[in-house]
C-alpha cells in the first residue's frame, strides 16, 4: 500500500502535517506473546522515484529507538520489533519535508509498505535594490560623496550612472556588472571651476532596467 507523507493537514487518513506527527496507523492489532519482528518498506518522491538515503527513526513509548537508511531502491528495514506494538516513523532527507507515520506490528512480519516524501517548497528570493544615500548634497566642505547600491538578485545584471550634466558633476565608476547578492559603490565628485551657483541635478542609477532617481544639490 502506497501512503503519502502530506506536506498540508488533510482531514484523511494517513494524514499530517509538514514536521508533525498527525498520522494514522498501520497494520493490525493482534494479541499474543511478543516476537522480534521487521518491518520494511520503500520510501519514494511523488515521481515514484526510489528516495536514497532518507533517514528513518523509528520510535515506541515501550521500547529503545532504532534506525534505518533507505538504500538506492529506496528500501529500508527495521528488526527486532515487537508483535502487538506501536511505533511512530519518522522519515527525514535533505531537502524534503520532514514527516511521520505510526504503524502497529501484529504477529508477524510486514512488507511492501511505500511511503512518499514531498520536496520541500523552493526558496523564493526577493529581488530588491537598493540605494544609500536617497539624496547627493555637495558644498565647499562636501566635495565628494559616495553612492552605495546593494541588491539581492537571481543573476547578475548590468548598472550604469547617468548624468545629464557632467560639467560639473563625475562619477566613478559609472557602469559595471552587479552580482547576485553584491554591493558596489560610485565616487561622485564636484568640479569646482564649472559651478559657481546654487544647482540641482537628477542622476540615474540603472540597475538590471530598474532606474532609480537620486536628487544631486550643490551649494556653494
Amino acid at each position: 500500500m502506497k501512503t503519502k507523507l502530506y506536506t498540508a493537514a488533510l482531514f484523511l487518513p494517513l494524514a499530517f502535517s509538514c514536521g508533525h506527527d498527525g498520522a494514522g496507523e498501520r497494520g493490525i492489532d493482534v494479541g499474543g506473546e511478543a516476537a522480534a519482528l521487521t518491518y520494511a518498506a520503500t520510501v519514494v518522491d511523488e515521481d515514484d522515484s526510489p528516495l536514497d538515503g532518507v533517514a528513518v527513526l523509528c520510535e515506541s513509548l515501550q521500547y529503545e529507538p532504532s534506525a534505518a537508511v533507505t538504500d538506492s531502491r529506496g528500501a529500508f528495514a527495521l528488526h527486532g520489533l515487537c508483535s502487538d506494538s506501536r511505533y511512530t516513523l519518522t522519515f527525514s532527507k535533505d531537502g524534503y519535508c520532514e514527516a511521520s507515520s505510526r504503524i502497529v506490528m501484529a504477529d508477524r512480519n510486514v512488507s511492501g509498505d511505500v511511503y512518499v516524501l514531498a520536496k520541500l517548497p523552493p526558496v523564493v528570493v526577493e529581488e530588491r535594490i537598493e540605494v544609500t544615500p536617497s539624496a547627493l548634497g555637495f558644498g565647499p566642505g562636501v566635495p565628494e560623496i559616495i553612492l552605495t547600491v546593494s541588491a539581492t538578485l537571481r543573476s547578475a545584471v548590468e548598472w550604469h550612472v547617468t548624468i545629464d550634466d557632467t560639467s560639473w558633476l563625475q562619477a566613478e565608476p559609472s557602469s559595471g556588472t552587479l552580482e547576485p547578492g553584491g554591493q558596489l559603490a560610485v565616487r561622485f565628485t564636484v568640479d569646482y571651476t564649472a559651478v559657481k551657483t546654487h544647482i540641482f541635478q537628477l542622476i540615474t542609477v540603472t540597475v538590471g532596467g530598474v532606474t532609480i532617481p537620486v536628487m544631486a544639490e550643490y551649494r556653494p
